[in-house]
């Protein structure tokens, strides 16, 4: 079997695939939920920070000038698991717990620097098609592939908060997207 046995391992498969893609800049991992308490505000904005081996430290993901693309990832909801059992050597039997897991995917692209998705719409559709694509031939860990928000950066950036500085890549040439998956590991016993 080709399965990989943690979620971590998972989303590095999905990271080398989306890799390959010839407009990623980055692909980070799984991103951490850091809560930024803001000067004169009593609630906290919620962003995602991933780390960054170039800089050796965590970065907000969200977009920026920094980069031309960013995709990462977020665990959204509990593990699920299924049991199975398959028939071992002799008399044993060995049990094998499938572990599923809800992943959004979330990215953003500055079109200006990639031809190939500027058309001036401002949603690039030839984007949901190469990640599907690339997704779907990932090798042993996505269980299906769900919906895709590319509305505006509010919607497909849930539960992140948008602040009034991230709103100037709300618009062209900034594109924000996000999928929904279900990956799977296993772990046998």
């Amino acid at each position: 079997m080709n399965e990989p046995r943690t979620l971590t391992e998972a989303i590095a498969r999905l990271q080398d695939k989306l890799s390959g893609l010839d407009w990623t800049d980055q692909v980070f991992g799984r991103a951490a939920v850091y809560e930024e308490k803001l000067p004169g505000q009593d609630k906290g904005q919620i962003k995602p920070m991933v780390y960054d081996p170039a800089s050796r430290d965590y970065i907000d993901a969200r977009p920026s000038d920094k980069y031309d693309c960013v995709i990462f990832f977020t665990a959204t909801a509990p593990e699920k698991n299924d049991w199975s059992q398959e028939k071992g050597f002799g008399h044993a039997q060995s049990h094998i717990i499938r572990p599923r897991r809800a992943v959004t995917l979330y990215g953003w692209i500055n079109l200006e620097k990639f031809e190939q998705f500027d058309d001036g719409s401002g949603f690039p559709e030839l984007i949901k098609l190469d990640l599907k694509q690339a997704l779907k031939t990932t090798t042993g860990c996505v269980a299906s592939i769900g919906d895709y928000q590319d509305e505006s950066m509010k919607e497909a950036f849930k539960p992140f908060q948008v602040s009034d500085l991230d709103r100037r890549y709300d618009l062209w040439p900034y594109a924000c997207f996000s999928l929904q998956l279900t990956v799977y590991t296993i772990e046998k016993r």
